[in-house]
Parts: structure tokens; C-alpha cells; sequence
């Protein structure tokens, strides 16, 4: 019998998922609900308190970041119970699978299967993370304003975001941007040139240079800014990037940020 879980509980489990990354989207959806951040998720347990599974889904009501509705989360120790728990999904509705730890994927892929589910782009991502030790800030350039997004920005972010889509996007751009640090970069002419957000479980992301202001180092400016905001509160802060987007990754890299070996995630979309 499934189980949903309370915030003590969600307090009591985060304690046990922090101890690895592999979990590290999970706990960011635990921290986002215990501080409020957002309140559209039921974390769902195959039992408790000594739980193998949990899927973390949209609640059936009540959505107000219509983004977050198709987004599953998954965390398993016991593939059985995983499956369990999988096959209790509405499968008629699409779903976005997001961050699954390679070693769920089996299970995952042979649920999918079973229901007979289309899946659309599959997304494989590796994960870096950097310290207060690693950091390496890069310098304002001169004739520059380094400052943060304002809610009116919202609509140019989405535009140009990869997962767009149409005003349901724009809305959860614009949760980011008013509840989570972000950072963006003016030129003297008050022309902005980049930007980086923050997702609402912690992720850094959102990366954007604008094409003409491209290889002038302004994306390091603005990611590497962001992550020293977050340094001021946390030991650590993290990036998940496509293993296939080489040359965002050695641009996380040359800012201080180290690829965590051996650790890779996935993306399903199933429409």
C-alpha cells in the first residue's frame, strides 16, 4: 500500500538522501517543499518508515506551475518496489521523467514498454558540481552591470529557453526569476547580454548569451556569479548538463566546476 508523506517525513528522509548525489534532484524537490518554494508535488512511498521506492509527481489537483505537472522523480534502493509503484501511474497522461539515476532506467524502460507508452526525446546528462575552494569568479568586464533578472524578462527567457512552452514556461520563468537567485549582465548602452537561473529544486541552468554577445566570456561572468550567491549559504551548488554539449561543460569547468565521475541521469519524455 502506497503511502504520502508528510513534511516530518520528507524532513526525515531528505536527511538520509543527502548523502548522495545520486539522489540529488529528489532532495532538491524535498528542500522546495519544506521551504515553500513550490507546493505541487506529492512524494509518494511504498511504505514507511524503512521506504525502497518513491515517485515524485504532480498532485492530481490544485496545480499552480502547470510546468511541473508532467515531471515524475524517481528513487528506488528495490527495483520490485519501484515497479509497483510505477504501474500505479495514470499512463494516459504524458510524463516527463526527470534526473533518473542510471541504474533505475531498466526498470523504467520495461514499465514504459508495458504500457505500450510512445516516448519522444531521451536525455543523458552529467552532473558537476563546484565548492567555495573550486570557484573561480570571473571579473565584472568593464563598462559592465552585473545585476539580477526582473519579472519583465520573463517572456524574452522563454522565447529562446529549449523547454519552452508557450505561457505555461513563461510562468514557471517567472517563478524562478521572483523566488530564486539569478544573475544577468549589462553592457554601458543598458543592453543585456546573458543570463543564468536558478531551478526551483537548485540546479543551476538557463545558461543564455545572446548570439552576438557570444564568445566574449560573458557566460562565465553570469554563471559563475550565480554560483557564488549560492556558496554564501551552501557547501556546494550544481549543474546538470547533456554529455553532448562538450563545450558547455569545459565552460563549467574553466569557472571551477568538476565532473563527478561516474554519475550520469536521464530524461524520458513520454508523450
Amino acid at each position: 500500500m502506497a503511502d504520502r508523506l508528510e513534511e516530518a517525513q520528507l524532513l526525515q528522509l531528505m536527511e538520509k538522501l543527502k548523502t548522495s548525489h545520486t539522489w540529488i534532484k529528489i532532495v532538491g524537490e524535498i528542500e522546495a517543499t519544506l521551504e515553500h518554494r513550490i507546493s505541487d508535488y506529492e512524494f509518494v512511498v511504498d511504505r514507511w518508515p524503512d521506504c525502497r521506492a518513491m515517485v515524485v509527481r504532480a498532485k492530481p489537483n490544485d496545480i499552480k506551475l502547470k510546468y511541473l505537472e508532467p515531471i515524475v522523480n524517481l528513487y528506488a534502493t528495490d527495483h520490485d518496489a519501484l515497479r509497483g509503484l510505477l504501474h500505479n501511474l495514470d499512463w494516459s497522461k504524458g510524463k516527463r521523467f526527470e534526473c533518473v539515476a542510471s541504474g533505475l532506467m531498466p526498470v523504467l524502460t520495461e514499465v514504459i514498454q508495458l504500457h505500450r507508452v510512445p516516448t519522444g526525446t531521451h536525455t543523458d546528462a552529467v552532473y558537476l558540481k563546484v565548492t567555495q575552494d573550486t570557484l573561480k569568479l570571473r571579473p565584472v568586464p568593464e563598462g559592465c552591470t552585473l545585476s539580477s533578472l526582473g519579472a519583465d524578462r520573463a517572456a524574452l527567457v522563454n522565447s529562446v529557453w529549449d523547454l519552452r512552452n508557450g505561457d505555461v514556461s513563461e510562468a514557471y520563468i517567472k517563478h524562478l526569476i521572483t523566488s530564486l537567485p539569478s544573475t544577468c549582465l549589462y553592457n554601458q548602452e543598458g543592453e543585456l547580454l546573458g543570463y543564468a537561473l536558478t531551478y526551483h529544486y537548485g540546479c543551476l541552468g538557463v545558461l543564455y548569451v545572446l548570439e552576438e554577445h557570444r564568445g566574449k566570456g560573458y557566460g562565465k561572468v553570469a554563471m559563475s556569479h550565480l554560483a557564488f550567491k549560492h556558496l554564501q549559504k551552501k557547501k556546494e551548488v550544481f549543474v546538470m548538463i547533456q554529455r553532448v554539449n562538450t563545450p558547455s561543460i569545459k565552460m563549467h569547468e574553466g569557472i571551477g566546476f568538476e565532473v563527478i565521475p561516474d554519475m550520469s541521469f536521464d530524461w524520458i519524455f513520454c508523450d
